[in-house]
């Protein structure tokens, strides 16, 4: 066996072995995780951090790379506060033949309300077709409430409850809310997005069923939305040309109610937090305009992805320090360095141009723990039961 074989024999046992090491970590790690809890925190700060987000924030720098919304418009009802002209606002919106119309607001028996104005805005959704009405999942103590508009039974009703802390996702389903607790429950209702495309994009809808995720990354890609302010519909301040909303989803919510205002995953319009029915728009959007769908790699083949990284870096390591025995430190910390960012341009690339989300969150655990599970393994390899397989296994010392 020729010098280079033997070396390329020694680089990858050392390899594999490297990767066992890491593996093992990781194994270690996992039971302490669930074992102590003040590794909490670090798992929830680690679950925080997604490498979509600084895509999204990339491709959202280019200047003049705008989208334009054709599917959804959104009609803002900021200022519009009696039932009858919200009835009249929705009459309105109606005879110009929408696809869906879907109200992003929960509108209470409210007995200061006059019965009048509560049946001219149940009458008028009652007419309109595809209408979608706003739930939501309420956690009460121990039990779980669902609150919902008067006039529910005459229209179709979805639930607008959306992740906590930074929106990433949406539902292209249905929602599903715990209780928590060994005795806890769940209530499970339709998603308020995934009822729009059910009635809206049947196709999509089905298609999105057929892909299985149980949640859909958002495309938070600039896009310019149509708002139209239902104070001028009423009005009549709107040129009958500009408002177009034939054969579109309408969206109809406050804009300026702050209570749904939510942290996005990157920066839109100078804000990092959006109102809620924008997030819904961009849900749709997502779904419904070409090129906007992001498929996730699954994670059976992010291991094998993982796994090729982590060896690859490792048989680097072990080069390295045979090689170059005085400064190896420093060229493994400079190369991990170089995977890391090599991961990140890559990845990107892919996302903006493929619309395909690489997941590296194994290649990240295994080059981070590269240099570590190396020394580790050339440890143990200098331990005497090794050393004692190795003359049993000829190819243990190679």
């Amino acid at each position: 066996m020729s010098d280079k074989m033997v070396k390329f024999c020694r680089y990858m046992r050392q390899s594999v072995g490297t990767l066992l090491v890491t593996i093992g970590v990781c194994v270690l790690v996992a039971v302490l995780t669930f074992s102590w809890a003040f590794l909490n925190p670090i798992a929830r700060a680690l679950d925080a951090i997604a490498f979509t987000d600084n895509y999204l924030y990339t491709e959202n720098l280019k200047e003049g790379d705008l989208d334009y919304c054709q599917n959804v418009a959104f009609v803002n009802m900021s200022g519009v506060h009696s039932r009858l002209e919200i009835a009249e606002g929705l009459d309105y919106i109606a005879k110009f033949g929408p696809r869906v119309v879907a109200m992003d607001c929960i509108f209470s028996h409210n007995i200061s309300s006059d019965s009048i104005e509560n049946d001219s805005l149940r009458n008028v959704i009652a007419r309109i077709p595809n209408f979608v009405s706003a739930q939501r999942i309420v956690k009460m103590g121990d039990s779980l409430a669902v609150e919902q508009s008067f006039y529910h039974d005459v229209c179709y009703n979805a639930s607008v409850n959306i992740e906590d802390g930074i929106v990433r996702h949406f539902s292209p389903d249905s929602v599903t809310i715990s209780t928590g607790g060994e005795n806890g429950y769940s209530l499970t209702l339709p998603s308020f997005v995934g009822e729009i495309l059910r009635l809206g994009y049947p196709d999509k809808y089905k298609m999105l069923q057929e892909r299985g995720n149980d949640e859909e990354l958002i495309n938070y890609k600039k896009m310019q939305v149509d708002v139209f302010d239902m104070r001028k519909i009423l009005d009549m301040e709107l040129f009958l040309d500009s408002f177009d909303v034939n054969d579109r989803i309408i969206l109809v919510g406050d804009i300026d109610d702050l209570r749904d205002y939510h942290t996005i995953a990157t920066e839109l319009y100078g804000m990092r937090r959006i109102n809620g029915t924008l997030i819904h728009a961009y849900s749709i959007a997502t779904a419904t305009k070409e090129h906007r769908l992001i498929t996730n790699m699954s994670t059976g083949w992010a291991i094998i992805w993982g796994l090729l990284i982590t060896l690859a870096f490792n048989y680097f390591c072990c080069w390295a320090y045979e090689a170059y025995e005085k400064t190896n430190g420093m060229i493994i910390n400079f190369t991990q360095l170089g995977f890391l960012l090599g991961m990140m341009l890559l990845g990107g690339l892919t996302f903006i141009n493929f619309r395909y989300n690489l997941n590296y969150t194994y290649a990240m655990i295994g080059v981070g723990l590269g240099g570590f599970s190396s020394e580790l393994w050339l440890w143990f390899e200098s331990l005497a039961p090794y050393q004692w397989l190795a003359k049993k296994w000829k190819w243990l010392s190679l």
